[in-house]
Order: structure tokens, then sequence, then C-alpha cells
């Protein structure tokens, strides 16, 4: 009896588990290209959602396990606006978490002065006025998928804030973002003086040897990683991993 024949033998002889090693088999391999799928669409969906705002370079914190997880301390923020080349520094709070309906929601924290707030294509409404702690800007997506409208209640965190204006971005993470004020947002997911990331815009024209440079000082302002905003995932696996303490006085 050939091999072949001899495995045929085998598995013919034993039908139910051949069945199940085959469907074993197809299920892991469908898991696979599930998760390649999930993985290749929320690199373009974050990449997507940092071009149409502008962003260059994007400094995260060095050794964080991934882009939305780490903290870095706000008050760095003026050390990375004095470096030469540099234009504007943003600090942004990122947090997941779930509505009522059990709907995941992306809710951003941004800054009274930031760019993001008067360049925010507004579809309804209106932003929301200084020193108005419980308003909210909410992408189209999101609002139509919660079933709410301008002047409805929303809860995050089990705090009920309205939502003043409807935004109507291209980029599909931002038309499914929550915008607030940087302090509501550190505030109520418990995250005081912190920030997901900052966003950084380069001067105009600045050459490619100017832009590394300008990411090396970056790093130097502490355990930051500095990256091109469309190569912010390849560097987020291929980073040096900074000392925990290091971290650690970052973050406090």
């Amino acid at each position: 009896m050939t091999l072949f024949g001899f495995a045929a033998s085998n598995l013919a002889r034993r039908p139910a588990r051949t069945i199940l090693s085959i469907l074993g088999i197809a299920l892991a391999v469908g898991s696979a290209i599930a998760l390649l799928g999930l993985g290749r669409a929320l690199v373009d969906g974050v990449g997507g959602s940092l071009d149409e705002r502008g962003v260059t370079l994007v400094a995260t914190q060095r050794g964080g396990t991934d882009i939305f997880g780490g903290r870095v301390r706000e008050g760095l923020a003026p050390q990375i606006a004095a470096i030469a080349g540099v234009q504007s520094v943003e600090g942004e709070l990122f947090v997941f978490t779930t509505s009522p309906q059990g709907r995941l929601l992306v809710v951003a924290g941004w800054s009274r002065g930031s760019a993001a707030w008067r360049e925010a294509p507004l579809a309804a409404g209106r932003l929301p006025e200084p020193g108005d702690q419980r308003s909210v800007l909410i992408g189209d997506v999101a609002a139509e998928t919660l079933g709410v409208g301008i002047g409805d209640a929303i809860e995050i965190h089990d705090e009920t804030f309205r939502v003043a204006g409807i935004t109507r971005y291209r980029a599909m993470l931002n038309r499914g973002l929550v915008a607030m004020p940087l302090e509501v947002l550190q505030e109520v997911s418990f995250a005081p003086g912190q920030v997901t990331a900052f966003h950084v815009t380069l001067e105009p024209g600045l050459p490619l040897p100017k832009r590394a440079e300008v990411r090396a000082a970056i790093e130097a302002v502490g355990p930051l990683r500095a990256s091109e905003a469309q190569d912010l995932f390849a560097n987020l696996f291929h980073r040096d991993h900074a000392a925990p303490a290091e971290v650690d006085r970052l973050a406090n």
C-alpha cells in the first residue's frame, strides 16, 4: 500500500474525526482571514482619519501596546511645540466605551483651542460654546446608529451629555467619533492631565532630513515614539521599549 493509500484508508476508517479535523482547519483559516481583514480596516481607518485632519506626525507612548491604549503627560506639549520645524501640537485623548444600547463608542477629547474644533465639518447644529461642559459633537454615522439628533441626550461613562452638533467627515473612523472638551473627558475617564497622543503639524515644505531631525527631537523630550502619520502602525511594531520607570514618569 502506498503512503497516500494508507492515509486515505486511515481517514476513511474514522469519518467523524476526519470531518471534525476538516471543520477545525476551515475555522482556523477563516478566523485568520477575518483578523487580517479587520487589521487592514483598522490601519486604513486610522490612516484616513489622520490624513483628513491634516496630521503630519503622531507622538505616542514608547513601549505602549497599541496607539489607543498608551498615555502620555499633556504637559509635554510646550516642549514639543518649541522644536524648530513644528507648527502646532495638539494633545488628544481617546477612550473606548459603550452606550446604554450596547454600542461601541470611540470618544475623543480635544483641547479648547484645538484646530479640530474649528475645522470640524458640521452637518447640523453648532460647536459647544466656551465653558459648556456637557455638550458634544457626534459623527453622522454614530448619530444614526444611536438614533440621536441635535439636543438629544447621550450617556458616556455614566454621565449625560447633549448633542450640540453632528459632523460629516469622509473617513469612517471620524464619522463614528464622539468629541468633547479634553478636560471633560479626562475627568470622566479618570485620566487627569493625560492624552493618548500628540498630533503634530510641521511647517510646510520641511525637507525629509529635517523631518527626521524633528522626530528625533520629539523622542528626546521623553519616552515618546514619533511617527509619520502614514507609518504609524509600522513603527508601532518596530520600536524600542522604554524602561518601566521611564514610562511611569511620563504618565505621572
